[in-house]
């Protein structure tokens, strides 16, 4: 799980280096990397909540919200 964590961390910093290098907002390019952004962040947010969970012997919980992941 921390190394999944470590895995988005990363995809979203080359993200959003990606973006800071792009002018033209409207572009498909720049409009895949804020999307790709956006999903990289939101699955962030979730696998550092299941780990929360795991962490806090909250084991029901944590395994629901990765089974929805995985779904």
């Amino acid at each position: 799980m921390e190394s999944r964590i470590a895995a988005n961390e990363r995809a979203i910093n080359e993200n959003e280096e990606k973006l800071s290098q792009m002018s033209d907002i409207s572009s498909e390019e720049y409009q895949f990397a804020k999307n790709n952004l956006d999903v990289q962040k939101n699955l962030l947010t979730r696998k550092t909540e299941i780990l929360t969970l795991l962490k806090e012997g909250r084991w029901k919980e944590a395994y629901y919200l990765q089974w929805q992941d995985e779904e």
